[in-house]
């Protein structure tokens, strides 16, 4: 539950006053950067062992709190595929939708639990959920659950791990961004607008980083815009209907939050205005 940061080590001929064998103790800890330093000791050596604390899961906003934010039904009739449901934002955003009325179907790639958690959920607080398996790295071709039947809209929340860089770009860290919201994105739209009965709906999460990309994030940003350019491709494109890519700030998830204090805007009235505009063509009345 922790983060390797630093070691310092001495040889000495005689052991630590508290150290019985090889041991270990609290020498400080700073909860601003959740840094805990350890004095260690034994067999000839002591010393210190710097660490931070690793984040607890992000939790997000439970069911019955989302739900204070929308409207009974108001997307009641919605068939709606969360691509990335089983945490973090596509998790607040099946959880909107299913309060609203929509029935909703939320992917994972390797956190069945996970899912099975927020399908729990939603189904206590009165929703719809069914869960299944669908890695976008493995192609759009993969499992989506309940695929054949069709979707009014997508979601698309699936993201790899987001690693800051180097102060330029890196072609092979550019390419697994590219592979993953412009390639797999496509692919996946493609084969659902061919099975929607009606113009399908789409939400593409983008990023304020489109417009000033910080230090190391600049290849994360490129795909983001690539991304955006797609969206604006499918609003032409007649089998589609609304199709929404939102520029969204840094919102608390497991990719997001570090080691030190950090305050983050309240995710569901930002992705509760998302859902509507998404869903401005289907809403109940």
């Amino acid at each position: 539950h922790s983060l390797f940061r630093g070691l310092s080590l001495t040889s000495t001929a005689a052991p630590a006053p508290w150290a019985d064998g090889l041991s270990f103790r609290t020498a400080l800890y700073d909860p601003r950067f959740r840094l805990l330093r350890l004095a260690v000791g034994g067999g000839g050596w002591e010393g210190t062992i710097d660490t931070h604390l690793r984040p607890e899961p992000v939790a997000q906003p439970t069911a019955s709190a989302v739900a204070e934010a929308v409207t009974a039904g108001e997307f009641a009739g919605i068939r709606s595929l969360v691509v990335g449901g089983s945490r973090g934002l596509g998790e607040v955003i099946a959880k909107i939708l299913a309060a609203g009325g929509a029935e909703v179907v939320i992917t994972y790639a390797h956190g069945a639990d996970d899912a099975e958690r927020v399908r729990a959920e939603i189904v206590a607080a009165g929703g719809t959920c069914a869960v299944a398996r669908l890695d976008v790295g493995e192609g759009a071709e993969g499992p989506v659950g309940a695929a054949d039947a069709a979707f009014d809209q997508i979601y698309y929340m699936a993201t790899p791990a987001i690693r800051g860089g180097g102060p330029g770009s890196d072609p092979a860290t550019r390419g697994r961004y590219l592979a993953a919201y412009v390639d797999a994105f496509a692919a996946l739209a493609e084969r659902l607008a061919a099975r929607a009965e009606r113009r399908l709906d789409v939400f593409y999460p983008s990023t304020v980083y489109v417009a000033a990309p910080p230090e190391g994030f600049v290849d994360y940003a490129m795909a983001k815009a690539a991304g955006e350019v797609l969206c604006a491709a499918l609003r032409s494109d007649p089998r589609f209907g609304t199709v929404v890519a939102e520029r969204l700030p840094r919102l608390a998830s497991d990719q997001t939050v570090g080691v030190g204090a950090e305050t983050f805007p309240d995710p569901v009235p930002l992705l509760v205005a998302a859902v509507r505009a998404t869903s401005a063509g289907r809403r109940a009345d």
